[in-house]
C-alpha cells in the first residue's frame, strides 16, 4: 500500500489494510504475513518513534479481524551506525520500558547452514535438488558467511521471482 495516498493513516487499521491490500487479499488462516518496519537513524526520534510504535501496536493492530485471517508478524528494526551510541542507549531504554515489544538480539553474519536450511524449507521454489543448489550457489557462492543485508536482498529477489509466477 502506498501510505501517503491513504491519508490520514491514523484513522486506518490492520482490518482496513487487509481489506484494501491486493497482496493480502486471498490469504487465509494458514498463511503468515511478516512485515519488517525499518526505522533509520535519520528517522529515529526518542519521543516520536516510541509514541508512534505504541499507537501502531495498541490502535492500528487492535482491530478485529475475521477468523480466516492470516497471522501477522511485525518486526521493527532501528537501523543505525554502530558508532552511534546515543541511539543505541535510547533504543535500549525504550525497549526496556515497553511492555509491548520484545527485543531480539542484534543480527550478525548469516551462516551458509542457515541459508541452506531456508532453501530446504522452501524447496518448492525449484523443482529439484540440483536447481536448488544452483540457486544457492548463484546467489550466495561458496562463502561460509554473508552479511544479513546481502542475504535479505537475495532472498527477496528469489521470493519476488517466485511470486510473479502466481500473482
Amino acid at each position: 500500500m502506498r501510505v501517503n495516498e491513504n491519508d490520514p493513516l491514523t484513522q486506518k487499521s490492520i482490518a482496513w489494510l487487509q481489506q484494501n491490500s491486493p497482496v493480502l487479499q486471498g490469504l487465509g488462516s494458514s498463511d503468515y504475513v511478516c512485515i519488517f518496519i525499518a526505522i533509520s537513524q535519520w528517522d529515529w526520534d526518542k519521543t516520536v518513534t516510541p509514541a508512534i510504535t505504541h499507537w501502531f501496536i495498541t490502535e492500528f493492530c487492535s482491530a478485529a479481524l475475521p477468523e480466516d485471517s492470516p497471522t501477522y508478524l511485525f518486526f521493527f528494526g532501528i537501523i543505525y551506525e554502530e558508532e552511534d551510541s546515543q541511539i543505541d542507549k535510547e533504543v535500549e531504554a525504550m525497549v526496556a520500558e515497553s511492555d509491548l515489544v520484545n527485543a531480539l538480539p542484534e543480527l550478525g553474519m548469516v551462516r551458509m547452514n542457515d541459508i541452506g536450511a531456508w532453501f530446504n524449507k522452501y524447496s518448492f521454489i525449484a523443482p529439484g535438488n540440483r536447481e536448488l543448489k544452483e540457486l544457492r550457489n548463484k546467489h550466495f557462492g561458496a562463502a561460509s558467511e554473508h552479511y544479513m543485508e546481502d542475504v535479505e536482498l537475495a532472498l527477496q529477489q528469489l521470493i519476488d521471482e517466485y511470486n510473479k509466477k502466481f500473482f
